[in-house]
């Protein structure tokens, strides 16, 4: 006689035979390798929390004659270390740019007052044009549509053309635009 089973059962009796995923194996090699990896995001990101590199690779636990043979071999990891570089310099730029107008407050209430010191003031004035002097425009590349589609089609031909790895680099430079030092507004010429 055949056995009925409750609906219950029915769902229990399912879920038994199906098959429980299998655990990828792992090698020793590829754990290795995953450990490497970690390492040197650790070694990385103590060097971006400002350690020297013997106290990020002590810190990891590596040798930090293992850094450098890294930063000589493998190409991904120097990628990886100057993107985080160029993303903390970005980081430290911005924090500094959102400081600039308190601080050009500061100094213009400094100058402005005449409660302030003669040499506080003074030493503010010069401040204040060493800056000006410094400053520099921001090159942000050509403004001339068709000088900017003469140097494409160039790169273009470069990358497809075996004999432009002998181009004379001197001509293809002076198609640039060359920055002059000019006079700072007001009159005021610097001397560097």
């Amino acid at each position: 006689m055949e056995q009925l089973l409750e609906p219950s059962d029915v769902e229990t009796q399912q879920i038994s035979t199906q098959s429980t995923p299998k655990l990828k194996k792992v090698s020793k090699r590829e754990q290795e390798a995953e450990l490497l990896q970690t390492q040197k995001m650790e070694v990385i990101a103590a060097l971006m929390r400002g350690s020297n590199v013997a106290d990020a690779t002590k810190e990891v636990g590596v040798d930090r004659s293992t850094f450098y043979l890294w930063s000589k071999t493998d190409s991904a990891f120097v990628a990886e270390l100057n993107r985080q570089k160029s993303e903390h310099a970005q980081t430290l730029r911005n924090q500094i740019r959102d400081l600039v107008p308190e601080a050009i407050k500061t100094m213009r209430d400094l100058l402005t007052n005449t409660e302030t010191p003669a040499v506080v003031r003074l030493k503010t004035a010069m401040t204040i044009l060493e800056s000006a002097c410094s400053l520099k425009p921001e090159n942000f590349g050509s403004l001339d549509a068709e000088e900017i589609q003469q140097m494409r089609d160039n790169q273009e031909l470069m990358r497809n053309d075996p004999s432009f790895k002998y181009l004379n680099l001197t001509t293809f430079l002076r198609t640039r635009v060359k920055h002059t030092k000019e006079p700072v507004e007001g009159g005021i010429k610097c001397s560097n």
